[in-house]
């Protein structure tokens, strides 16, 4: 019976929802407002957001010299998110680091919004569904072929963006992680993680553009991330170091964590104090009296300065690590 009523309450808080949006259609995908990009187009928060990504993905296979020096530093990941053979960890609660990180991006977000003042976008509103085929407000843009890209990401890209890749894996997955019955039987860490390999990797390949040039990995070759793709012009969505100047990503992670609430509500859980994964990596060295929350810290511009290089010489180490092979973890 609770789920019965909880489906009828998420129904009928959809169709409010989507009454709300129809009667001011000219507002759906307004412009983010420039100090929301700005802020996240800052250095420091690249170099974070794609390191956090970086490690927590690919941990397992890293070699144990990497692993050792990594940890040594503090970005040992307490529950990585893929095995070795590139599938979610499913159940060590990972996908709830997931949530939590974006959750708090959200927050921030929030808060930078609230400071700017724009009337036709005053916080982050997820969408109420996945945008069809179609629609006018998120078209899907054309996809394209890069001669140095590896051919099984193009074959994704390009199948992401078709109508069949919609309606036979967006829509029931989108239906599937809405559904209060499917909900009741996970772990909120479950459901992260699920969304992570399913929904988010296909979205970002889906509204995913031109990029207009191939972002440099630190490396063998490469030494540093040149400043010009700091640009908040640059904001290619499926790269770590650039989804977040994307108006997509906030429209996304919006709706992902309108999936947190609707775990929330079949389990019955209120309140903010209710995770076991929050991790969002080493935080910014700081003074005493600084704030806690990351994006508070990257405000200042020391810390932040100091962060991104220290992010970046991991990135390098890693880069390096990889290409140098190693023992095997």
């Amino acid at each position: 019976m609770l789920v019965i009523r909880i489906g009828i309450l998420y129904t009928l808080s959809t169709h409010f929802l989507r009454a709300l949006v129809k009667s001011g259609e000219d507002t759906v995908n307004p412009p983010i407002p420039k100090q929301l990009v700005d802020t996240m187009a800052v250095r420091a928060r690249r170099m974070h957001n794609y390191l956090w990504h970086e490690v927590r993905d690919n941990w397992v296979n890293y070699p144990k010299d990497l692993q050792e020096e990594l940890r040594t530093a503090g970005w040992e990941p307490p529950r990585p998110a893929r095995d070795e053979s590139g599938e979610p960890f499913v159940n060590n609660d990972s996908g709830e680091d997931y949530l939590y990180m974006h959750r708090q991006a959200i927050r921030y977000a929030n808060k930078i919004l609230t400071q700017a003042g724009d009337p036709d976008y005053p916080r982050i509103e997820g969408w109420l569904e996945i945008p069809s085929p179609g629609d006018a407000d998120f078209p899907v843009p054309a996809p394209w072929f890069d001669p140095g890209e590896f051919p099984v990401v193009t074959q994704f890209m390009t199948r992401s963006k078709t109508d069949l890749t919609f309606e036979k894996y967006l829509k029931p997955w989108e239906s599937l992680f809405t559904d209060p019955g499917f909900l009741k039987d996970i772990s909120l860490g479950t459901l992260g993680s699920l969304i992570h390999s399913t929904v988010h990797d296909t979205v970002k390949r889906r509204w995913s553009a031109v990029p207009g040039g191939r972002r440099p990995d630190p490396g063998p070759e490469v030494e540093t991330i040149p400043v010009e793709w700091d640009d908040p012009m640059y904001d290619y969505l499926p790269d770590f170091y650039s989804m977040q100047i994307n108006p997509v990503y906030w429209k996304f992670y919006g709706w992902v964590d309108d999936r947190v609430e609707n775990w929330k509500v079949v389990h019955g859980v209120f309140g903010n104090d209710f995770w076991k994964g929050r991790w969002m990596g080493k935080m910014p060295n700081a003074g005493e009296g600084a704030p806690a929350g990351l994006h508070e810290r990257l405000e200042d511009p020391a810390v932040a300065d100091t962060h991104a290089a220290e992010t970046e010489k991991l990135l390098l180490t890693i880069g390096r690590g990889i290409a140098s092979g190693g023992t095997p973890a």
